[in-house]
């Protein structure tokens, strides 16, 4: 029986409390593919560069925290900035292709999502010359 109760709860209570991020993607001007993605520790955010001309194991990758700490307000989900319209910025002396950049998160009414609906995007709104800043970042729905 509590085998049967246990079972029960697993399958039904989890889904109310999983949360998760599907992250973001942007191209710059560079050919490079720019990510936000979930840390593996499943707490923190990770930037990783993706370079076609080079193999998957010297990508680079950045802690979102040390790059882009605005990010992390509306990621937060118990945070109270995570309603407000969230705005990127990045610090200017990073080291990731995004230093210096700031996006607005904006709906897009031309650009849709891996499900089909009006994609969620970053807007560039400043820094937005170097090349290494993509001007777009499309962000991916965690389930259709």
């Amino acid at each position: 029986m509590k085998l049967a109760i246990f079972s029960f709860l697993l399958l039904f209570s989890s889904p109310a409390f999983s949360w998760g991020y599907g992250g973001a993607e942007g191209k710059n001007r560079l050919g490079q593919i720019i990510h936000f993605s979930e840390s593996s520790d499943g707490v923190s955010f990770d930037i990783w560069v993706e370079n076609p001309k080079l193999k998957p194991e010297n990508y680079l990758f950045f802690k979102m925290e040390a790059e882009c700490p605005s990010l992390i307000k509306w990621l937060d989900i118990t945070s109270p900035q995570s309603n407000e319209r969230p705005i990127i910025q990045c610090r200017a002396d990073g080291k990731s292709p995004l230093a210096g950049a700031t996006y607005t998160k904006v709906r897009s009414k031309k650009i849709m999502n891996t499900c089909g609906d009006p994609a969620t995007i970053f807007k560039c709104t400043k820094g937005c010359r170097n090349k290494s800043v993509p001007l777009l970042i499309i962000e991916s729905p965690w389930e259709c």
